[in-house]
């Protein structure tokens, strides 16, 4: 019989390494858009000797306009082709696993970090603000074969990248896409 707990490792170290390359994509995005950027790379708690709680107060990426005050934000991938808000596909937004969601931020129902949603397809990159209200839903992985319970919310919640940038800026933005 297969060792599935390794297989299963590998899997998600793949995972972990893909999202890795889209974080550093939108870091570079968002530079070329004259923020200031700072990745934080991806680690696993095992190779870490640390316990998942350690992930509890983490983030992917921390912007801002002057390097001065860093906002923190997370950057969600998606198999998904868009590239702007109204192209969004689906009008349920998958934000994250409700397991991600309840370490981070329990018996929260709005977001309380800005996301940057971004297409591995089209390389769009659109903007989930804090404060979108969010509900749970069992969502299946097609590729594991794997119903799990995830954190949703609207697509109308969405705005274009841009309004992310101005807002980081302290520019006016659109708060309607």
């Amino acid at each position: 019989m297969k060792d599935r707990s390794a297989s299963i490792t590998d899997s998600f170290k793949r995972r972990i390494d893909a999202s890795a390359l889209m974080e550093a994509y939108v870091g570079s995005q968002l530079t070329r858009a004259g923020l200031h950027v700072h990745l934080h790379p991806a680690t696993l708690a095992a190779e870490k000797g640390v316990p998942l709680s350690y992930y509890s107060h983490s983030w992917d990426l921390e912007v801002s306009a002057d390097d001065g005050a860093m906002t923190p934000v997370e950057v969600k991938s998606s198999n998904l082709s868009f590239s702007f808000p109204n192209s969004y596909p689906h009008l349920g937004v998958l934000v994250c696993s409700l397991a991600s969601w309840d370490k981070k931020w329990p018996n929260k129902m709005e977001t309380q970090r800005d996301f940057l949603m971004v297409s591995r397809d089209t390389g769009g990159i659109i903007w989930l603000p804090t404060g979108a209200t969010i509900t749970t839903k069992p969502i299946t992985d097609k590729t594991r074969k794997e119903t799990y319970p995830c954190v949703v919310t609207h697509k109308s919640y969405l705005m274009p990248l841009s309004g992310f940038v101005s807002y980081i800026k302290g520019e006016p933005w659109e708060t309607k896409p």
